[in-house]
């Protein structure tokens, strides 16, 4: 210690640290026991985080799978024929866009199979309208009628058609050859060529000899008034053959007239059957005019439809009047089925495979030699 500037004497102080250094001690431990109580809590915490994240994935997993199974469910019951079967998941997510999506696709394969049952029932009728229009024109082979040969051609647009011809025996010597052509072709149009020739085939039993070629088109002409109902018309055109004799009466109702050939001079000469008549169901007051005609040896005769003449080639030339009138004259030397096998054969390579827009029909007769 100073006094002055002189020193008097020492001070000395001790301080003791064990304190301290418990204190010390202390809180190190402490520490120790709380970082240990940390990471335990620690451990702990993210045990169970863990815990509940597996537990959620599995929840989440089950929540998608779920859907998916009863997708997948409806789907096999739908291939196996169960076609009411149907998913009633309704999220919003892509899985419920799916269940939406299946459900759809079933009600489509319901009006599938519902359609096409209907137009398998629809095949049915159509084979039974065909097989009808077929017994309504006799087959291709030729018919004989005594001092005529017949050979006819018929081929619909469609599977039924409108066109039809056929023959009917009035008596001993005569025979009525009628053709007719419905507007339009189809089963409509067949059902009504049907019901003219039911209605042919019942005046022929009923009228026997005294049918005639007037009544006969009067009647067909009630007939398709009141069936058609005017909705559906017939051309028509009526022969009232002679066989002993080649002797003609005939009708038409606004129906293409027949051709004959017959040679002249040794040249043939080609001429039309021309009577004049509206036509069939338009009307129930029509008059017909009957007119009459005398075949000869060897004379050839055409009957046919629009259809042979109106169908058209790819180019949309109509075969014509013309072509035919020349290929008739051209066959003149020939028996019915050959003239008629080679008027088809030039007909068809003049379509050149264009499809058919109308009914094509023709019949090609040939008056022998007795």
């Amino acid at each position: 210690m100073m006094v002055g500037e002189q020193l008097q004497g020492v001070i000395r102080v001790r301080y003791s640290l064990a304190f301290l250094e418990r204190q010390l001690a202390e809180y190190a431990k402490e520490r120790d026991s709380t970082t240990r109580r940390l990471a335990l809590r620690g451990l702990l915490i993210g045990g169970v985080s863990l815990l509940f994240g597996a537990l959620l994935s599995v929840l989440v997993a089950i929540s998608i799978t779920r859907p998916i199974k009863g997708l997948a469910s409806t789907a096999s019951q739908l291939a196996r024929g169960n076609l009411s079967a149907r998913t009633d998941l309704a999220t919003r997510d892509e899985l419920g866009a799916l269940g939406g999506v299946l459900n759809h696709m079933a009600d489509r394969l319901i009006l599938l199979v519902s359609e096409t049952a209907q137009r398998a029932r629809l095949s049915k009728e159509m084979e039974v309208a065909a097989a009808v229009q077929e017994s309504l024109v006799p087959g291709p082979a030729a018919i004989s009628l005594g001092l005529v040969t017949l050979a006819g051609f018929y081929r619909p647009a469609e599977v039924c058609g409108g066109d039809w011809w056929n023959i009917f025996y009035v008596d001993d010597r005569r025979v009525m050859i009628v053709i007719g052509d419905v507007t339009g072709h189809g089963v409509s149009s067949a059902m009504l060529t049907a019901s003219a020739k039911s209605a042919c085939d019942a005046m022929a039993r009923e009228r026997g000899p005294k049918l005639t070629v007037l009544g006969l088109m009067q009647t067909l002409n009630h007939v398709i008034y009141q069936v058609g109902r005017r909705q559906l018309l017939m051309t028509c055109n009526i022969t009232m053959l002679d066989r002993a004799t080649g002797h003609v009466e005939f009708g038409s109702a606004g129906h293409p007239l027949p051709y004959i050939v017959s040679m002249q001079d040794g040249q043939p000469h080609l001429r039309g059957l021309i009577a004049r008549g509206n036509r069939l169901g338009d009307r129930t007051d029509w008059n017909f005019k009957i007119e009459t005609d005398q075949l000869q040896p060897d004379d050839m005769i055409l009957w046919y439809t629009d259809g042979l003449t109106e169908c058209e080639n790819p180019r949309g030339e109509e075969f014509g009047e013309k072509r035919l009138r020349n290929l008739l004259v051209q066959q003149m030397r020939h028996n019915a089925s050959s003239a008629r096998d080679k008027l088809a054969s030039a007909a068809d390579d003049f379509y050149r495979g264009k499809a058919q827009a109308d009914d094509i029909t023709f019949v090609v007769g040939k008056v022998e030699r007795t």
